[in-house]
């Protein structure tokens, strides 16, 4: 790419006169490949000196640099980080890639599936621009919308017309559907979220994206933790008792109505630094839910993996004693 057309691309300056006019490739790591352009993403003057000593063609930064150099291209922006989405931009659009728009709830049901032709866009951003400027033409990449705001570009919805038929099951944890005339039985996926999941299924069919489910009891939402009563951990469904974890406040409030709806003996428990929400149980700590009795099911707004921790130490103190 001509320094010119980067410098335009990245909305930057060029603040010197270089003696080289083309550079190939990107990179954020300094040990980088001759002729690269260095993206310096809170860098400091001695890793962007170190990688203009490894061969960088060009700097990319928004700081005060106390480097003189005549050979490489110097290019001040005034944010790094919308500098690069104006690359990602570029690139997406260059190679007529295909962003699709996807809910927490369907990126988590995304995030359970082995997708052959297609990919979750990634977190952090260094991460978004390498799957992008790797990406083949054409690729498709599953995206949340805040992602999508940042970038400013078009996009394209998970939508089906084909019927989707949900039956109902035994157990709330469980879901047989029909979707695309394909015949989904006993699913390990919550009821409440069948629709999500026969709309996704419905869309990657429609779209010929092959996939392959990896273990949907890894969905991060209304994850259930099956215990006896005396509060040890069980296999999934071996206990007719489960604390239910939702770490999201918006579809934790969903949950708990439709676990209201169902179910006469439901607690709902939550932080006591969020009384807005309508709860059963209002608690300080995580360890005080191992005292309640005779429920079936307890949905608690916390973090699961902070929860499973509590309940695990209730295992190993048992054990002490056996």
């Amino acid at each position: 790419m001509r320094i010119q057309n980067l410098t335009s691309l990245v909305g930057g300056e060029l603040i010197n006169s270089p003696k080289i006019s083309m550079v190939g490739g990107f990179s954020f790591d300094t040990n980088l490949k001759n002729s690269s352009t260095y993206i310096a993403l809170n860098s400091t003057n001695e890793e962007i000196s170190l990688a203009i000593q490894n061969g960088a063609y060009a700097v990319i930064y928004d700081r005060d640099l106390a480097i003189k150099n005549d050979e490489i291209a110097l290019i001040k922006v005034s944010n790094i980080p919308s500098a690069v989405l104006r690359l990602i931009r570029f690139f997406i659009t260059q190679k007529s890639i295909k962003l699709v728009k996807a809910s927490k709830v369907q990126i988590s049901i995304l995030k359970c599936l082995n997708l052959k032709n297609a990919r979750l866009i990634a977190d952090d951003l260094r991460e978004i621009f390498y799957q992008i400027y790797d990406a083949l033409d054409g690729d498709l990449f599953f995206c949340d919308v805040n992602f999508l705001q940042k970038l400013g570009i078009s996009f394209d919805e998970i939508k089906t017309t084909q019927k989707i038929d949900i039956f109902n099951n035994s157990s709330i944890f469980y879901t047989t559907m029909i979707s695309s005339q394909n015949y989904y039985q006993n699913l390990s996926f919550p009821y409440l979220y069948a629709s999500e999941l026969g709309e996704i299924l419905a869309y990657l069919n429609s779209a010929n994206i092959e996939f392959k489910f990896k273990d949907l009891r890894e969905f991060e939402h209304f994850k259930p933790i099956f215990v006896d009563r005396f509060f040890n951990i069980k296999p999934f469904g071996a206990s007719h008792r489960a604390f239910i974890v939702e770490s999201d406040e918006e579809l934790f409030i969903k949950e708990a109505g439709f676990l209201r709806a169902k179910f006469d003996d439901i607690l709902v428990c939550v932080p006591k630094n969020l009384a807005h929400i309508k709860a059963d149980i209002y608690f300080s700590n995580l360890d005080e839910l191992k005292s309640l009795n005779d429920f079936k099911y307890a949905l608690v707004l916390c973090e699961f993996c902070e929860f499973e921790l509590v309940l695990s130490r209730t295992s190993q103190e048992l054990s002490l004693f056996d």
